[in-house]
């Protein structure tokens, strides 16, 4: 997943989006 998107609209998604 591009993991170039804002972390702080994914606070808790950020860390699944960047692994995944």
């Amino acid at each position: 997943s591009p993991s170039s998107l804002p972390s702080a609209h994914f606070q808790g998604s950020v860390h699944v989006q960047a692994l995944d």
